[in-house]
């Protein structure tokens, strides 16, 4: 008995092993046999941040709370993508770089709110922001506040619920599939404004590369580079107005759309 449960155990582990090595062989060879041929995704503008829009006293520090609709057109964008797959090499495991072709579906007419808090010491300014706008974001700011003008950058993460449509080829066979997944992608960029009386003059460079993952490789497609040109008019201490323009660039391709928005400062 002993001697044939001994054996009953060393065939188990041989099983178990063999097993291992052969969903091992699978993964890697699956990762060298599967090829993005194309993908469609579902892409916004970049998120817009600015500053204050007016001057701010020294050593205070104030809210906004702002709601915006944006008027945009759905469009397709060419874009681009790269990702990394382990390939058999002349007997050695190497990870290799490749392309693939891509869409952007942009645009959607879509409401944004949110808001964000300021705090001045002298000149320098500090802020975070959370809003809502086709996902969520939320992020940081510092710059510089004066009488006539304002500058800064900003950083933050934009989380989405994306489509993503993609070709794959896996043994000369092609096959296509959708399916949606939650997405994070950092975005950054950098704001000035002008301020001439009442009125307020905003220009904002914000940017993300998006990435996502078909199969088991991450793709990480063209950046998307959004340019907002504001103009406001604070109302009174309480209140302003905006509209803009928005042009975003991907691959030199370009997508327009139009902003209005209102904000409050409660204090």
């Amino acid at each position: 008995m002993p001697n044939i449960f001994t054996q009953q155990l060393k065939a188990s582990s041989k099983t178990t092993i063999l097993l291992l090595l052969a969903a091992l062989a699978m993964l890697v060879s699956g990762c060298a046999w599967n090829s993005i041929q194309n993908f469609k995704v579902d892409a916004s503008e970049a998120p817009e941040v600015y500053g204050i829009g007016r001057y701010q006293q020294p050593k205070t520090s104030t809210m906004r709370l702002y709601g915006s609709f944006k008027i945009d057109p759905r469009e397709d964008v060419v874009a681009s993508g790269n990702y990394y797959a382990w390939d058999l090499d002349s007997n050695l495991l190497n990870v290799n770089s490749y392309g693939s072709s891509g869409i952007y579906k942009m645009g959607g007419n879509e409401f944004t709110g949110g808001f964000e808090w300021f705090h001045k010491s002298n000149n320098a300014l500090f802020g975070v922001g959370v809003s809502i706008n086709d996902g969520i974001y939320h992020h940081i700011t510092y710059g510089f506040n004066t009488e006539r003008f304002e500058i800064g950058g900003f950083l933050g993460f934009f989380h989405q619920l994306l489509k993503i449509q993609d070709s794959l080829t896996t043994n000369k066979i092609m096959f296509d599939k959708v399916k949606s997944e939650f997405n994070t992608n950092v975005f950054w960029g950098f704001y000035t404004g002008i301020f001439l009386g009442d009125l307020f003059v905003n220009y904002s460079l914000s940017a993300y590369r998006p990435s996502f993952d078909i199969g088991f490789k991450t793709v990480r497609s063209s950046i998307v580079t959004s340019n907002y040109i504001t103009l406001g008019y604070n109302i009174n201490k309480h209140w302003a107005v905006t509209a803009g323009a928005i042009g975003t660039d991907v691959n030199s391709n370009w997508h327009w759309a139009a902003n209005l928005g209102i904000n409050f400062y409660p204090f």
